[in-house]
């Protein structure tokens, strides 16, 4: 994070007790992980905080600390828009448009809570009173760990605050291999080892509790759905509501198989498509120059980072691939540098 100035944040924090901390509704590794180490860190201050999100994480992230305090709105939509109505302050974090939270969106609009937006995605509203964005960072818990450091200097950062932080770019660089990954981000991770943050068990907690089934997904959607246009340097992947069900498919089974068309040798653009109550995710990911976040604005209402972009269709996932693969031959020369 830059050295900005927080000393207006700071007073905010001081001068108000009942605080909310919200994350984006389909929320990943980075979202909690950022939104808990904020939690755990203002509850050491003494505040009166919870955290409020549209719906529930992946099952490989429930182990995170504080994760059973977390109050989700698609589970008891009365208590959260009540913690939402008596906030004082609203810490969005890890999104750049109040639309992301989902069904949240209306409590969180008619809030009466000073705004303080934390984030490093692209092209952020103007919907917070205070924001703190960095596109150029790998993730927000990254900048979390630097804005608690603004605040109160590292000393304040516990083991469990570490933790959640780690967890967040962990997931959000995969496993540092991202381009957003720096030399500050991989200073923030040594600095939380020396903490005694147990990166080894957090890497299993994350990666190695995978179930039978989607192990056997994983195999079925690499041997049985990939496409690979090698004269676009793309790849894909589908999976339809048919397909889940038969491998028992549970939220965040197919977390990281977009990753997996970027191993094969000269594919510099990867695309998966799944079906989700009636609509189609699309999840983007790229290496190099292509930009990811500027294809899924274009054409998936979606957006994200130059090379990890997320997005939606609300074609059938035959026309939405349909409609991808006819989009290839006008990025060919972008996509051939």
């Amino acid at each position: 994070m830059k050295k900005i100035d927080v000393t207006e944040i700071e007073q905010v924090v001081e001068d108000n007790n009942k605080i909310v901390v919200t994350s984006h509704g389909a929320p990943d590794g980075d979202s909690i992980g950022s939104a808990l180490a904020l939690y755990h860190y203002l509850k050491g201050l003494g505040k009166d905080v919870s955290v409020v999100i549209p719906d529930d994480a992946p099952r490989f992230l429930h182990w995170i600390p504080g994760y059973d305090e977390i109050n989700i709105h698609l589970n008891d939509t009365k208590h959260c828009e009540e913690l939402m109505a008596d906030a004082e302050v609203l810490f969005c974090l890890d999104f750049n448009a109040l639309s992301r939270l989902f069904r949240l969106t209306p409590s969180a609009e008619a809030s009466k809570a000073i705004k303080i937006c934390i984030d490093h995605h692209q092209e952020p509203n103007s919907f917070p009173d205070h924001l703190l964005s960095e596109p150029g960072k790998s993730s927000t818990a990254e900048m979390i760990f630097e804005f608690i450091c603004l605040l109160d200097g590292e000393s304040v950062i516990t083991k469990e605050i570490g933790t959640c932080i780690y967890t967040g770019i962990l997931t959000d660089t995969g496993s540092f291999k991202f381009s957003s990954t720096s030399s500050d981000t991989h200073r923030v991770a040594a600095s939380l080892i020396a903490l005694g943050v147990n990166i080894a068990e957090i890497d299993d907690n994350i990666f190695g509790t995978a179930k039978k089934e989607t192990v056997q997904l994983l195999g079925y959607c690499l041997s049985e759905k990939m496409v690979v246009h090698e004269e676009f340097q793309t790849a894909f992947m589908s999976l339809t509501q048919e397909e889940m069900v038969r491998f028992k498919f549970e939220k965040g089974d197919t977390e990281g198989f977009v990753n997996y068309g970027l191993t094969i040798e000269g594919v510099r653009f990867v695309a998966f498509f799944m079906e989700v109550r009636g609509i189609v995710k699309v999840s983007l990911r790229s290496i190099g120059d292509f930009n990811t976040n500027e294809f899924a604005r274009a054409h998936f209402n979606g957006g994200g980072h130059k090379n990890a972009s997320g997005g939606m269709s609300k074609l059938s996932i035959e026309e939405t691939i349909e409609k991808f693969e006819s989009l290839l031959p006008q990025y060919k020369d972008q996509l051939n540098k």
